[in-house]
């Protein structure tokens, strides 16, 4: 009889934390949201998968005042972004909500004219820190007057103006931050019309920099590449694409640099290699180094068949577009430009998908997923065989969204909503 009450004990204890575990599952933690905010957007459900909602934040951030999209902090406990009004550097604490607000003018604010998804913004490990460009700009109208400065900012808004980077080339005309320990890929010498006054930029380069130190690692001087041959100096802004970049075992980086031509492969220390067009020759596409640095992850721009009609006023009868299968994401080895694998989807509609992320640890893509209806999805996808592992909500308009801590947080920014997901173990 004992024996049977131990026992019977026993699965009442197993019984409990079973449901105590999937309530704690269940529960998503709100800070500085309405109270009837439940950390989901309407007609969103919690997806099965590698990461799970746990937290949402609700900030001040506002879409319009948005000039890049923001970055999270490494820990997954602060946000900062750049914002249009005032020209100001804010860092957000998400779970008090307090702001602390730094002047931080820029004329150009991303490595490349279009893509917004790329901020001139990196969140530093050690010391815990927010790494960004500043420079003097003309009010009202921001033309440059000088070149771009690296400041260290405190979370509590102290800032530092790191030691200066150099180049025969010209001024620091922008930057794109790899990883957290102040590495990143610079352009000098590349902006000349946006001053006032204006300059010629006559021998413009890309560099790899150590920004802490103040230090060139690697030089490229643009006239080594043949895309660049015979075009005007003043247009070089507009074809670089944001770079992707990874940190190799042995220390060095690599870089891909998309251009409107082609993709460059460059490798501290050696000359840079401009990719076959078997290779670069699909259409829009956007590609990334894998955190190996051995392949090349490409997101086609998949869209249906017809003709996208946009109008400012009523629109005049058309054919509705027919849908299309094709490849939506695909996995290349770097030097051979086979495809490893191929993701596939189908679209029904036009669209424009802007995520296109990988985990620092190398395990997952996160995407923009073609849409079913009028809200938007975001896809989790396995790096190493490409299949689709979990769907994530994103709103009816989108937003931003990323990875922190080295892979294990997933992160979205709806409206002023961020919200954090983590790993499961």
């Amino acid at each position: 009889m004992a024996k049977m009450l131990v026992q019977r004990c026993a699965l009442v204890a197993t019984l409990l934390v079973t449901a105590t575990l999937a309530a704690d599952a269940a529960t998503v933690r709100v800070t500085n949201c309405p109270a009837h905010f439940t950390g989901r957007f309407e007609g969103e459900q919690e997806t099965n998968g590698p990461y799970r909602l746990v937290s949402a934040h609700c900030t001040k951030i506002k879409e319009s005042e948005q000039l890049t999209a923001p970055a999270l902090a490494p820990d997954g406990r602060a946000i900062a972004r750049l914002r249009s009004e005032g020209d100001l550097l804010d860092i957000i604490d998400l779970e008090s909500g307090r702001a602390v607000s730094v002047p931080n003018p820029v004329t150009l604010p991303g490595f490349s004219m279009l893509d917004r998804q790329s901020p001139p913004i990196a969140w530093l490990i050690k010391p815990r820190a927010v790494l960004t460009v500043t420079q003097h700009v003309m009010v009202p109208s921001h033309f440059a007057l000088s070149g771009l400065t690296v400041h260290r900012v405190n979370p509590n808004g102290a800032s530092s103006a790191l030691p200066p980077l150099t180049s025969a080339a010209g001024p620091l005309d922008a930057i794109e931050w790899v990883g957290n320990a102040g590495l990143a890929v610079a352009q000098f010498g590349t902006s000349g019309s946006y001053y006032r006054p204006e300059h010629a930029d006559r021998a413009p380069e890309v560099a790899m920099v150590d920004t802490l130190r103040g230090k060139m690692l690697d030089r490229l001087p643009l006239s080594h590449l043949a895309f660049y041959r015979n075009r005007r100096s003043d247009a070089i802004r507009s074809l670089l694409q944001t770079p992707s970049a990874t940190i190799l075992p042995d220390g060095r980086m690599r870089v891909l640099i998309p251009t409107y031509a082609n993709w460059i492969i460059w490798t501290q220390g050696e000359a840079a290699k401009e990719v076959a067009k078997s290779v670069a020759d699909i259409g829009r596409a956007r590609a990334a180094l894998s955190r190996a640095g051995n392949s090349l992850l490409v997101g086609h721009d998949l869209q249906p068949s017809g003709v996208h009609v946009i109008c400012e006023g009523p629109c005049p009868p058309s054919a509705p577009p027919k849908p299309r299968t094709g490849p939506l994401l695909s996995l290349h080895d770097l030097k051979k430009g086979a495809a490893l694998w191929t993701l596939t989807a189908t679209v029904d509609r036009f669209w424009n998908g802007h995520i296109f992320k990988i985990s620092d640890d190398g395990l997952y893509a996160l995407i923009s997923y073609p849409p079913q209806g009028i809200h938007q999805e975001l896809a989790l996808v396995r790096m190493n065989d490409g299949s689709v592992v979990q769907k994530i909500p994103f709103g009816v308009s989108g937003g931003d969204a990323g990875f922190a801590d080295g892979g294990r947080i997933m992160w979205t920014r709806l409206t002023n909503v961020v919200s954090i997901y983590r790993r499961n173990q």
